[in-house]
This record gives structure tokens, C-alpha cells and sequence, in this order.
């Protein structure tokens, strides 16, 4: 049994691996917002949009009942990313925060989660939350948190904190469904 929970294992982790990035995400493409309401704070570099929140970058968006976009302007005190400290920071936005109900989709693959945080200077995105789902045609991947890496195309998910059960407190699990393709259907032959 060990064995074959191992072999499971070991098929999961090989296909998250092989599944296709969020890559066609590029941080020097720009974002479009759009939402029912606005609410600009200047003098603290950020908007906040509300309802029905949409965000648009090249082939890939991201929905939510909120977002707080912060951003940088000619004359903005937040700092530059570590990676990039010698040089002064890009003007734009650095950080989307995405509340309620979060929708993040490529071409290729979906994920959902309560709260989402995508670092622009980083390239990379994470979603949160009780449920987070990742799918990618039939085949889905749940846990807690899903950390993604927009560059480089790694993903972790992990299965977060305890959960209550029968038997007492375990540690709460990722769990992957993986529906081979199905090979086409040969005609019949003719007698």
C-alpha cells in the first residue's frame, strides 16, 4: 500500500509539474481595472475598486469583489524591490490585493480562492483561502494555498493548517483529481 501511495504521490507532483504556466503573464504588459466604483487615495499610492472587479493583462485576468491596487508615481516613497535596489522603482502598479471570491485565469488554467495577492515586482501570485482550486482541462487540484511563480512557472499547493475530524486534529491535505485523455474512438471496421 505504502508503495502505491508513493507512486500516487509522485504522479501528482510530475503533473502540476508538467501543467502549462501562467507565464503568458508578462509584468512589463499593462493591467487594465475595471469595476462598478472607484475610490482613489493619493496621497497613499493606492485605488480601490469595488464590484464586479476586473483585471486584465494580456491573455490572463483576475476577478474579485474587491481589489486595492497600489501603485508607484514619479514621486512615490515605496521602495523598490530587493532584486532591483540599484536602480530607482518603475513608475506603475507593484501589488494588487483581490478580496471575495477570486477568479485568476489563463488560456489554459483556472484558480479560485477567498483572497488573492499578485506582486508585480516579484511575478508572482497567491491564492488563499479554505478551498483554493486549481483546474486545468478535467483535471483539479485543491488546498489552502496556491503560490505561483508567473517567471519561472513553478507552483506550490499546500493544504494548510489542521482541520477538525472523528479522530481528532490532522493536517489538513492537497488532493488531486487527474482524468486521463481518452484515446479516440477507432471506427468499426467493415466486414
Amino acid at each position: 500500500m505504502k508503495r502505491s501511495l508513493r507512486s500516487i504521490s509522485l504522479m501528482a507532483v510530475v503533473l502540476l509539474a508538467a501543467m502549462p504556466s501562467y507565464a503568458q503573464m508578462k509584468k512589463d504588459t499593462p493591467i487594465e481595472v475595471s469595476s462598478d466604483t472607484l475610490d482613489v487615495l493619493q496621497a497613499e499610492h493606492k485605488a480601490i475598486f469595488t464590484g464586479n472587479v476586473i483585471a486584465v493583462q494580456g491573455s490572463t485576468n483576475m476577478r474579485a469583489a474587491k481589489m486595492t491596487v497600489y501603485y508607484r508615481d514619479s514621486d512615490s516613497k515605496e521602495p523598490a524591490p530587493a532584486a532591483a535596489a540599484a536602480t530607482p522603482p518603475a513608475q506603475g502598479i507593484y501589488r494588487i490585493d483581490a478580496e471575495g471570491n477570486v477568479v485568476f485565469t489563463t488560456p489554459t488554467e483556472t484558480a479560485m480562492g477567498n483572497t488573492a495577492i499578485y506582486n508585480v515586482d516579484a511575478d508572482t501570485i497567491d491564492v488563499v483561502g479554505g478551498n483554493v482550486t486549481l483546474t486545468r482541462g478535467q483535471n483539479i487540484l485543491k488546498g489552502s494555498k496556491l503560490s505561483y511563480n508567473m517567471t519561472t512557472g513553478r507552483s506550490v499547493l499546500t493544504g494548510g493548517t489542521a482541520v477538525e475530524n472523528a479522530s481528532g486534529s490532522k493536517p489538513a491535505r492537497v488532493h488531486g483529481l487527474f482524468v486521463p485523455k481518452s484515446a479516440p474512438a477507432k471506427p468499426a471496421s467493415k466486414p
